[in-house]
């Protein structure tokens, strides 16, 4: 992968579970690395009538290749132009770099 590539930068937030006032556990992400990414493609994704829960659903699939760091793990988001991503697949590679398949949050 050649250094030029990395154009974009991306946010890796992990899940941190605190105990609220009441006694309920409560899951906010939390800035863990920021970092350069090459964004290799991106595509829509629907379903057969474009309908999910009974609204009008419109899914983003993409991948994105970054340096390989001991802090990404698949249970975070990525965050991309202020959208949050989910990690679907870490697939690390030859050359010291992960592909990241992430899928658009649905809120």
């Amino acid at each position: 992968m050649r250094a030029g590539l990395l154009r974009d930068v991306v946010i890796f937030k992990e899940p941190r579970r605190t105990r609220t006032d009441t006694g309920g556990i409560d899951t906010k992400y939390v800035e863990v690395l920021r970092c350069r990414a090459y964004k290799r493609r991106f595509s829509n994704v629907t379903d057969k009538d474009k309908i999910e829960a009974y609204k009008e659903f419109y899914g983003h699939f993409g991948v994105f290749q970054v340096r390989r760091h001991p802090k990404i793990r698949e249970d975070m988001i990525l965050v991309y132009r202020g959208v949050e991503y989910k990690i679907i697949l870490l697939d690390p590679q030859y050359d010291n770099t992960y592909l990241i398949n992430v899928n658009k949050l649905n809120e």
